[in-house]
């Protein structure tokens, strides 16, 4: 079984890189998932109070999950570039640049 980190990795890949049918899939795939993400706020914050309802296809909560999956992507890209590059021979990381 995936780990759900495998999975959302999969799902953010394959909607910024798939075509049109894997992005369709894959959208599908998540707005299930998050159709079972519902429940009351049980400790109030400045935005909620205590007792608010929430459901993951709140637009604030898919703007905050798309900002954090696109940053994950993000970064990890750039780590992967790095420890790529670390571990290049002097003479091929010269040639890179």
């Amino acid at each position: 079984m995936l780990t759900k980190g495998v999975l959302v990795l999969f799902s953010a890949l394959s909607t910024a890189f798939g075509d049109l049918d894997t992005v369709v899939r894959a959208s599908r795939a998540v707005r299930a998932i998050h159709s079972r993400v519902h429940g009351t706020i049980t400790a109030g914050t400045s935005l909620y109070s205590t007792g608010s309802p929430y459901t993951a296809h709140d637009q604030d909560a898919l703007l905050w999950c798309g900002l954090y999956v696109t940053a994950v992507l993000y970064l990890g890209v750039h780590l992967l570039t790095a420890l790529c590059y670390c571990r290049m021979a002097d003479g091929v990381r010269a040639g890179c640049w």
